[in-house]
């Protein structure tokens, strides 16, 4: 690979406002669960056609016998396998690369468009890595990020790995100064009463209530966003982290530093370092944000994913092992052994998505919000007292409590989906978002787009 820049019962605070307090405790009364929020695929291309083609690839990689690692590129055939390895000219990542420097192959050509294989080497020497696609200006875009993405130090010389997926879309000009969103979404989470997407142009629309402002989000550009009881927190496309909303206890102010993923919970938040660490911050009740200063690590070790519920939270380390700490009432934070490619920390429950397609669940199994369908199934998300899950095929199933509806996902095609504690969304492949569930502040009433 050649060098190219990249594009780059809680008690209520003793200070702030009395409706601050109470707002934060009936958060928590409320038990609100949340999932993280950093999704980073984008989404297919509209119904219409008019975004152009769409393209599900996975980036594959392995080490070869002098240490190098190589790349490609695999995309999703019609009947749903892998088709052949996609190898570019410039493929190879060497040995002698300078830690946190970006890295790229030569471009291929895919119905989406032209892309390149971007990568670099981090501190603890393990291998970050995603895809650019070409813009209609000729420049490369911001590096997409698939969520499973880190080739590790300890990988056998000639295996194939593989990343999990990013669905391309050919890329669209960029609105002008003053002009109209793009409109489509990339992403979507849901959490107390509000919800939260990422559109396409890398902007963040939050709907729903916006008390302490958790709905009004800072301008800028995003590559993740995630929504927690009574705050809002987005990865910025430059790795720093931003969130908005209430700050009673410092949920709202993420530590300066280098991120790949964020999370936020009921009163706290917690950040996927580049380094593989995990960093809470926030309130700290059962151990949930260790530790006192709200900004040290959690759990030693490494990881490739976090999710904060209400009480808890959880990693998944790179071993494919789930670690979590906070509250245990319930069992929620004894993970089953196993290998597993997702975790989502709920309410009381917990769930992971294991290597073999099938969803775990633990608690105490309240509403059946722990018994998972059998099937296979690509994401999972779980909410305040339900949890759903979106199958290979693209259809989303739920279980657990379906007050209000929060549990019966309307029909049709979707690349994402997100529970929140009284409702639930879904990204449609089309890049559209639809909500079901309460709608009391109209959290379940996405804008168009």
């Amino acid at each position: 690979m050649t060098s190219r820049p990249g594009s780059t019962n809680v008690p209520a605070a003793r200070s702030g406002p009395r409706g601050n307090r109470r707002r934060a405790a009936a958060a928590i009364v409320a038990l609100l669960a949340v999932l993280s929020g950093a999704v980073v695929s984008t989404a297919a291309a509209q119904e219409d056609n008019t975004a152009g083609d769409s393209t599900t690839v996975r980036i594959v990689a392995r080490k070869l016998e002098s240490g190098r690692i190589e790349f490609g590129l695999q995309q999703r055939q019609p009947d749903n396998t892998w088709g052949d390895r996609q190898l570019p000219r410039v493929r190879f990542f060497p040995t002698t690369a300078t830690v946190g420097s970006w890295l790229a192959s030569s471009s291929l050509d895919l119905p989406a468009g032209e892309v390149r294989i971007v990568a670099r080497k981090l501190e603890s020497g393990r291998i970050e890595f995603g895809l650019q696609q070409r813009q209609p200006d000729n420049t490369w875009g911001d590096r997409q990020l698939p969520r499973v993405r880190f080739f590790p130090t300890t990988a056998t010389a000639g295996n194939w790995l593989a990343s999990s997926t990013l669905t391309l879309t050919t890329p669209q000009p960029a609105p002008q100064p003053g002009g109209e969103s793009t409109g489509r979404y990339t992403a979507v989470t849901a959490g107390y009463s509000h919800s939260c997407g990422l559109r396409t142009d890398g902007t963040i629309t939050c709907w729903g209530d916006n008390g302490d402002g958790r709905a009004t989000a800072p301008a800028g550009q995003y590559s993740a966003v995630t929504a927690g009881s009574v705050h809002s927190c987005g990865l910025r496309t430059d790795g720093t982290i931003t969130c908005w909303g209430l700050n009673n206890f410092g949920e709202a102010t993420a530590p300066a530093g280098q991120y790949s993923a964020v999370t936020a919970g009921g009163l706290h938040s917690c950040g996927l370092r580049t380094n593989g660490t995990i960093t809470c911050w926030g309130y700290n009740g059962d151990g949930r944000a260790p530790a006192p200063d709200g900004q040290t690590p959690a759990p030693d070790g490494q990881y490739s994913a976090v999710t904060a519920g209400v009480l808890h939270s959880c990693g998944l380390r790179t071993n494919g092992t789930i670690t979590c700490w906070g509250n245990n009432t319930y069992g929620q934070a004894t993970a089953p052994d196993g290998q597993y490619s997702a975790v989502t920390a709920g309410a009381f429950h917990t769930c992971g998505l294991r290597t073999n397609g099938t969803i775990t669940c633990w608690d105490t199994n309240g509403n059946g919000r722990a018994t998972a369908p059998d099937g296979q199934y690509s994401a999972v998300t779980a909410g305040g007292f339900h949890t759903c899950g979106l199958r290979t095929n693209g259809t989303i199933t739920c279980w657990g409590n379906n007050g209000d509806g929060r549990a019966t996902a309307p029909d049709g095609q979707y690349s994402a989906v997100t529970a929140g504690t009284s409702h639930s969304c879904g990204l449609r492949t089309n890049g559209t978002i639809t909500c079901w569930g309460l709608n009391d502040f109209g959290q379940a009433t996405a804008p168009d787009g």
